[in-house]
């Protein structure tokens, strides 16, 4: 550890949780500022493209044009009659768009679809009460729930399931999702909640309420399994998950 008591943040993920952690001291110091999401409530997020990763363009009016490439270091990729287009960070969908504004006058019908192929070297990280927390790859979409059974399913004895916590980079900061499973364990139907690559989820063992509590808990128990290291912040705090006895 070095002086000061911080330590070296050597991967995003871990930088995620601890600048989430640090938020929920600032500016969410009740319970509730983050709400509790069923875990079939929160819409679908489409993955961004990074590089390595494999796409497909399919013209269907023009076979001629259809390409299959990966996703270069400097984020682009190079199409046929347009050159050089920015595709790393963008969901495929906005891609689309893009392309079919780009081909009109071009080509006659610029119907174009962009289709994901492989997914490179992309990995989410789940810890807390599962049977094998640890890091999995991540080679097409994926949800949480799906996620928690690469991790061998819940610890039925002691997982918190209305407590769920995703934490996720998101531009301009790190943003919180916290999923309810209990319906979902109880077998009704709800739409998936989609993971990006290195989204974190962790299944809490209780209920969270004390936020330096729960640091101790999970995060120094989980980051060593994965290599990683973090700066702790300071202070207690009220972290804004549901809290409420059940």
């Amino acid at each position: 550890m070095k002086a000061k008591g911080t330590r070296t943040l050597r991967k995003a993920a871990v930088l995620l949780a601890a600048s989430f952690v640090t938020m929920a001291i600032g500016g969410c110091q009740t319970a509730g500022k983050h709400p509790i999401y069923e875990s079939g409530s929160v819409p679908d997020i489409n993955v961004k493209l990074e590089p390595g990763d494999m796409i497909e363009t399919k013209f269907y009016y023009a076979p001629e044009l259809n390409e299959s490439q990966r996703v270069r270091p400097d984020g682009k990729i190079t199409l046929q009659l347009i050159g050089d287009v920015e595709a790393a960070g963008r969901e495929p969908a906005a891609l689309q768009e893009e392309l079919k504004e780009r081909y009109t006058g071009l080509i006659d019908k610029p119907e174009v679809t962009v289709f994901v192929r492989d997914m490179n070297n992309r990995a989410i990280f789940v810890g807390g009460a599962v049977k094998i927390p640890g890091r999995f790859p991540m080679t097409g979409t994926l949800t949480a729930l799906a996620a928690i059974l690469q991790a061998g399913g819940f610890d039925m004895t002691q997982a918190a399931f209305n407590n769920v916590v995703v934490i996720r980079q998101e531009a301009p900061q790190p943003s919180a999702f916290v999923l309810d499973f209990t319906k979902t364990l109880q077998g009704e139907p709800g739409e998936p909640f989609y993971l990006h690559a290195q989204d974190l989820v962790i299944v809490p063992k209780t209920k969270i309420s004390n936020l330096n509590q729960w640091i101790d808990q999970y995060l120094n128990r989980i980051v060593p399994q994965f290599g990683f290291t973090y700066t702790r912040p300071v202070g207690d705090g009220t972290i804004g998950l549901d809290t409420s006895q059940r």
